[in-house]
């Protein structure tokens, strides 16, 4: 079985095959170092997600106070980008970020 990831109804990207062991490593912020080029590790829940976001760009976030967030992603076709909204919480000391580079899995705490 392989796992994938749907980018858009088209196209599917295979992310790993259940055939091949790949090593889990801990990540950096195992040693009180932020991630290479990352300050920290966040998730995010989406509720919807509009199918015209494009997910081959990058996006933004904006943080208000009262720990309200606005996310800022471009769209395809659109010069205005869709905007989330929503409230930043602060991650448990349990929650962690599994994140698989194409060759190994690597732990990271969300902080």
């Amino acid at each position: 079985v392989e796992l994938m990831a749907v980018r858009s109804e088209e196209r599917r990207t295979v992310l790993w095959s259940d055939d091949v062991d790949y090593p889990v490593v801990l990540g950096s912020s195992f040693n009180d170092t932020p991630p290479d080029g990352l300050g920290s590790v966040s998730t995010f829940r989406y509720d919807f997600f509009p199918t015209l976001v494009d997910t081959e760009k990058s996006g933004w976030i904006e943080q208000y106070e009262d720990n309200m967030i606005k996310v800022h992603r471009e769209q395809k076709g659109i010069e205005v980008p869709a905007q989330f909204n929503g409230q930043f919480a602060q991650a448990a000391k349990t929650e962690f970020a599994l994140i698989f580079d194409g060759t190994k899995f690597i732990l990271e705490k969300v902080h």
